[in-house]
């Protein structure tokens, strides 16, 4: 990417990240620090843009928060968009803009995700620096806890469609050949 475009997008996040702070005073935002491994489009052009980007964003929160006297809460970013803001479970599914709960309702999904992550900043069991597998684990309870107060189990809710059945893989150790 050639330097004008760098500046440009540097001018649109520190502008922004301006207007955010003139608005609310206050960001609960993910912490992206921490590199995501596994995604399809983490090609080379991509991943260093996507790192370079990221890095403006929170030196433009650090920067402008500490100018204003703002206040920046960094959450833990696993699961974010694969959670029900309503009821912080893993009832639900995201599909391109939109998320699908369990029972029928349909938001956009970064609408969703933005709740989840303004939940959390309160979550007393999700801290910021736990790792995935953990905080599966906490939301897999809750979802557990969620569906039996409702009469149903988690291998109930995947039947429905409720659940994705990948949910219920993770965690489990990968069973051994003989």
């Amino acid at each position: 990417m050639d330097s004008k475009k760098r500046q440009r997008i540097t001018q649109l996040i520190r502008t922004d990240t301006q207007k955010i702070f003139d608005g609310f005073g206050e960001v609960v935002a993910e912490d992206l620090s921490k590199y995501i491994k596994g995604k399809k489009r983490a090609k080379a052009v991509n991943r260093k843009l996507n790192e370079w980007s990221k890095g403006e964003l929170q030196k433009a929160l650090d920067e402008i928060s500490i100018r204003k006297g703002a206040k920046v809460t960094l959450v833990n970013a696993c699961y974010t968009s694969q959670v029900d803001h309503r009821n912080d479970t893993l009832l639900g599914k995201r599909i391109a803009d939109r998320f699908f709960t369990f029972d029928g309702e349909v938001s956009q999904a970064d609408k969703n995700a933005a709740l989840v992550i303004q939940n959390r900043a309160s979550d007393f069991q999700i801290t910021r620096f736990m790792k995935k597998e953990q905080v599966h684990k906490i939301l897999l309870e809750r979802t557990a806890s969620f569906l039996a107060e409702r009469g149903h189990s988690l291998e109930s809710s995947v039947s429905m469609g409720w659940l994705d059945e990948k949910h219920l893989k993770q965690g489990k150790p990968p069973r051994r050949r003989r």
